[in-house]
């Protein structure tokens, strides 16, 4: 979620604020209020602007425009409270389709953070995650991709060692996809 903030505008009182919302140069449809939520994936790795116009009867407009964002977050996600078991941790996060599956043990065995998340319902943008995109995870922080692999779906942490990363997310095909036997990892360092 971006927001935009405003100072020095005086005077103060009686003041109307404006908002356009750009991707690039191009004005975002629909995007005229003070906060703009970032879409996956039509706002992946974008350059986010804002324009605000400060309008009061009797003064000229003020159009004031912000610099923009390099580059916008891919994901905004949060985590989810999930168990240690594989099959109870595939249950608590799998209520919508193509949810993400639980990796035993990767942080004592690998040494990187397993994070469970959500987003877009069981975590499917994982899936169209490239290099030097950006996730932004609710109370942890900012990461970028920095590695990625297909693994076979239910494998072991043998699949996964030598990905790059502090922190790993998980999510598997869908049954419906071309390769529903294999699982995307994703590797992330913070930023």
């Amino acid at each position: 979620m971006l927001t935009a903030k405003i100072s020095g505008v005086t005077p103060k009182e009686g003041v109307a604020y404006y908002y356009q919302w750009y991707n690039g140069s191009k004005k975002i449809s629909g995007a005229t209020s003070s906060q703009y939520k970032l879409r996956y994936p039509a706002d992946s790795g974008a350059k986010i602007s804002v324009q605000v116009t400060a309008r009061k009867a009797g003064y000229e407009d003020l159009k004031l425009k912000s610099e923009t964002t390099t580059p916008a977050v891919s994901i905004s996600t949060k985590i989810v409270a999930t168990t240690t078991t594989h099959d109870a941790g595939q249950a608590s996060i799998n209520a919508c389709k193509g949810g993400l599956t639980h990796m035993k043990n990767v942080t004592e065995v690998l040494g990187q953070t397993y994070l469970p998340i959500e987003s877009a319902c069981g975590g499917m943008p994982i899936l169209f995650l490239e290099k030097g995109h950006l996730v932004q995870i609710e109370g942890v922080g900012l990461f970028k991709v920095v590695d990625k692999r297909d693994v076979p779906r239910g494998g072991s942490t043998a699949d996964v060692r030598g990905i790059q990363g502090t922190h790993l997310l998980q999510t598997c095909y869908p049954p419906n996809s071309a390769t529903p036997h294999l699982m995307r990892i994703v590797g992330l360092q913070p930023v």
